[in-house]
């Protein structure tokens, strides 16, 4: 084999393994970095903006796979419920008038009551047949049971509390062990509370704006707000 080939092979095979590298500079948050995909969907997520991977995360959270949540992020259409066209809504004027005028014949079959008319006890009228039976006495209903100790703080509370206390950024997974060490929240058994903690805190930072307890001030790590 000629030299010249030997060349063209070599710049060929140099080219394929700079193009399987990852974009410089990209990487997974570190929600996602501790899940375990496949080595081909790490490369399509790292290659996602930090806000994307933000949604990937959200997918991921709500039971969706790790596929469809990546392709309905990079087709940016959230799946929304729509109401069924045609459904008509039921309004007072629809009414049969069937309905009316059954309503109407039970009030003329009504007899109004003459003036001055003395009407009878339905009391007395009882006392001359079987007495009448008393409805049973409703049961009394049970106190609520006094709180002995101090409510337990959800996951988010619990975080809002560490961050609060530490003074300074910290991840999710930091979080949940500081959690857990303090006895404030420990995980009831499920596989990425990062993940999930990492989601809730995101949820209340996007709904509530600069009401949030928390604000993000890095990839993946959150700190207290002032507002709080």
């Amino acid at each position: 084999m000629s030299a010249k080939n030997k060349g063209a092979k070599g710049a060929k095979a140099k080219q394929r393994a700079e193009k399987a590298k990852p974009a410089a500079g990209t990487k997974l948050i570190p929600e996602l970095a501790a899940m375990k995909f496949p080595a081909k969907m790490v490369a399509k997520l790292e290659a996602l903006g930090e806000a994307d991977q933000d949604t990937v995360l959200n997918y991921l959270n709500s039971g969706m796979k790790i596929n469809d949540a990546y392709q309905r992020t990079v087709a940016g259409k959230p799946e929304q419920a729509q109401p069924e066209a045609g459904a008509p809504t039921p309004t007072a004027e629809g009414a049969s008038p069937e309905t009316d005028s059954a309503g109407q014949a039970a009030a003329e079959a009504a007899p109004e009551a003459t003036p001055g008319a003395e009407t009878t006890p339905a009391a007395e009228t009882e006392q001359s047949g079987a007495p009448a039976t008393q409805p049973e006495g409703k049961k009394p209903r049970r106190a609520p049971k006094a709180e002995t100790g101090p409510k337990k703080l959800s996951a988010i509370d619990a975080a809002a509390r560490v961050l609060a206390e530490a003074g300074e950024p910290m991840d999710c997974q930091t979080m949940i062990k500081t959690m857990a060490e303090k006895g404030y929240w420990t995980s009831p058994g499920g596989k990425t509370p990062a993940a999930t903690l990492y989601s809730a805190i995101l949820r209340e930072v996007t709904t509530k704006g600069t009401e949030a307890r928390f604000k993000k001030t890095e990839r993946g790590k959150f700190s207290i707000s002032k507002a709080s």
